[in-house]
């Protein structure tokens, strides 16, 4: 059954990461996850790191990227990159990153995303999102939010943010 209301939440992250696929088709460096039961705690990601911690002990020094919420119907919305770097060799990669997507840079690291990114706590990670500033501020913390998630009223989607975001990674990764 088709769920109509998961554009923002779930649908534009999948629409992203599968257009970044097709651009990296048959590049065996770069691996696409696709997670499931994320409000359910985490679940797919969590069972995923778990495993490949024990099974790779190399995998700690990959570079995890989550796409999630990485569309808005809302103008005044913005960009948001959390980052948790553990090496230099990604450093170069976030800033350029961050210089094309994120207008109010005083953002980055402040909102935390909470998503799959968050199970691979061993790992270098970028979480990216876009949100809307609260009216009240100190609403879910900084004052900033994901309109219409989890509510009936998720039903449509930026295809220009998604591209913006697959282009961005595409040229500096």
């Amino acid at each position: 059954m088709r769920n109509k209301t998961n554009m923002i939440d779930n649908t534009s992250g999948v629409v992203g990461a599968l257009a970044l696929a097709k651009r990296f088709n048959g590049n065996d460096k770069v691996a696409f996850i696709f997670f499931d039961n994320e409000e359910k705690g985490l679940l797919g990601s969590k069972a995923l790191s778990k495993k490949m911690y024990k099974d790779y002990p190399d995998f700690k020094n990959r570079l995890v990227i989550n796409l999630d919420c990485i569309s808005s119907s809302f103008e005044e919305s913005l960009w948001n990159i959390n980052s948790k770097i553990n090496t230099d060799k990604y450093n170069n990669l976030l800033e350029a990153i961050s210089q094309k997507l994120v207008k109010d840079r005083t953002l980055l690291n402040k909102v935390t995303i909470r998503s799959d990114q968050l199970s691979f706590k061993k790992n270098s990670t970028i979480a990216i999102g876009k949100y809307k500033k609260a009216k009240l501020n100190g609403f879910l913390g900084l004052g900033y939010y994901i309109p219409n998630i989890h509510s009936s009223r998720d039903t449509t989607m930026n295809t220009e943010d998604i591209s913006k975001v697959v282009e961005v990674l595409y040229q500096e990764l």
